[in-house]
């Protein structure tokens, strides 16, 4: 059969009715082994944004993007070329020290964070990005002019979120705004995905 659906429920009622499994903790692993997938799914929506992102970095070199994609007053000046954009960056040593889109232009560095949630994004995640800033100056120096450090929160910012992001200068763009850049670099804007619960 190819209803994954049906071969779902009938490996349940096996355990269950057959093999006279405990019916709570058939139910138990059942919800577990879902909760993993749903994870995993989840993770894959936050890595399907940083391609978006990277393509949307890629396109725009040597353009000024609209300031209001990335909620700031001002347009953004795009280097006129990256020397390279790189997915899952390391700039440090040890654990969590991983960014997710790293973009070189010389003395110009874009660092970036994807957040695809149901929820506001907080500020655990604009910290975590500021310290990745910190290393990157720290081992730059005085070559590093100009770092531009972005966050994509699908479903925004929570309140202390934006008193960060406003602090630090940081841009940040929403799905919409996403979207918006999308088609101002002449890109698709991102798949509708089915809502999270």
């Amino acid at each position: 059969m190819n209803d994954p659906i049906l071969n779902e429920f009938l490996k349940v009622w096996g355990k269950i009715e057959i093999e006279r499994q405990d019916h709570q903790e058939v139910r138990d692993e059942v919800r577990i082994r879902f909760e993993r997938v749903q994870r995993k799914f989840h993770e894959y929506k936050g890595y399907l944004a940083e391609v978006y992102m990277i393509r949307i970095l890629w396109n725009s070199q040597g353009k000024t993007l609209p300031g209001g994609y990335f909620h700031s007053d001002r347009d953004i000046v795009m280097p006129d070329r990256f020397s390279y954009i790189d997915q899952r960056h390391r700039p440090g040593a040890g654990r969590k020290m991983e960014t997710d889109i790293y973009g070189a232009a010389g003395r110009e560095v874009w660092m970036a964070e994807s957040k695809w949630r149901s929820r506001p994004v907080g500020p655990d995640a604009v910290r975590h990005l500021l310290r990745q800033a910190e290393i990157l100056r720290e081992r730059k120096g005085d070559d590093l002019k100009t770092l531009r450090l972005w966050i994509f929160a699908h479903n925004g910012l929570t309140g202390k979120a934006k008193e960060l992001i406003r602090e630090h200068g940081i841009l940040w763009s929403s799905r919409e705004e996403l979207d918006g850049l999308l088609r101002e670099v002449n890109l698709r804007k991102l798949p509708e995905l089915e809502r999270e619960t």
